[in-house]
């Protein structure tokens, strides 16, 4: 992968650094490659979105992989459907625990508003070699109660030797988008496309951490225009496709999977 060079302003005039591109353009040839993959499956309305990143820690510690994922400002940028994003109640009992409010704001279908709040816990172990943060959406707050029957986020990212490794693990039950009695789309619907923009989401910031966090419009575009995205894309309407031709009743469980290797 071709890491984009950096930009240098200085009083108004703007200089190309030449020395540091080639400097970092190395260091990621020389290092181990970065992987992403996802493995998805529906069973009725409920879904199991499993996916993992892996990185080089020389280029990528765990200290700043952490700092990323835990980012909503970041999550906003490279969201197509999230008008906003934010942390609130943090608390930090201990030097290696937090617990905070994560709220979403979100366009559905372009139309429709939500906001989601999630209440989330994060650990890191005394070393510093492993996170693990747990969110489960409130359901009685927020539009969360409308939008979903439960819903769980677990990520848990491990530094051993050489390597940081990332284990996300998204479970949930959506509901009906209702207007009054109208049917906008049904939960597995919502599902569908739920799953496919969270897979957008972290493949965007997966290219972001990999590209030495350069530019988020870089990371998005590189994603988006991968061969990983458009099989994405394939897969996702496919099974939509089927649920639909099934009345959205379907005898047997959606299953998709797939991984992406940068070098």
């Amino acid at each position: 992968m071709v890491v984009v060079p950096f930009m240098l302003k200085l009083n108004s005039l703007v200089f190309m650094a030449p020395v540091l591109f080639l400097a970092l353009a190395g260091a990621k040839a020389a290092n181990a490659e970065s992987r992403f993959s996802y493995d998805l499956t529906l069973n009725g309305n409920a879904y199991d979105l499993r996916m993992n990143m892996t990185f080089d820690s020389n280029l990528a510690p765990l200290v700043r992989v952490r700092e990323y994922l835990n980012d909503a400002v970041l999550m906003n940028q490279v969201s197509s459907t999230i008008t906003d994003g934010y942390i609130d109640d943090y608390v930090e009992p201990s030097r290696v625990e937090s617990k905070f409010q994560w709220n979403l704001k979100l366009t559905n279908f372009a139309v429709f508003h939500s906001h989601l709040i999630s209440r989330c816990e994060t650990l890191t172990n005394v070393a510093e070699t492993v996170w693990n943060r747990v969110c489960s959406l409130d359901t009685v707050h927020g539009d969360g109660k409308n939008s979903m029957v439960w819903k769980n986020d677990n990520i848990k990212c491990e530094e051993s030797g050489a390597t940081v490794s990332c284990n996300f693990i998204i479970r949930g039950v959506p509901k009906n988008l209702m207007v009054g009695r109208v049917l906008i789309a049904p939960a597995a619907k919502i599902a569908f496309e739920g799953k496919r923009q969270a897979i957008q989401n972290f493949g965007r910031i997966f290219h972001y951490i990999d590209a030495l966090a350069t530019s988020v419009d870089y990371a998005v575009d590189s994603f988006d225009r991968s061969a990983f995205a458009e099989r994405l894309d394939q897969a996702i309407d496919g099974g939509i496709r089927d649920y639909k031709n099934a009345d959205w009743r379907p005898t047997k469980p959606f299953h998709a999977r797939d991984s992406l290797i940068l070098n």
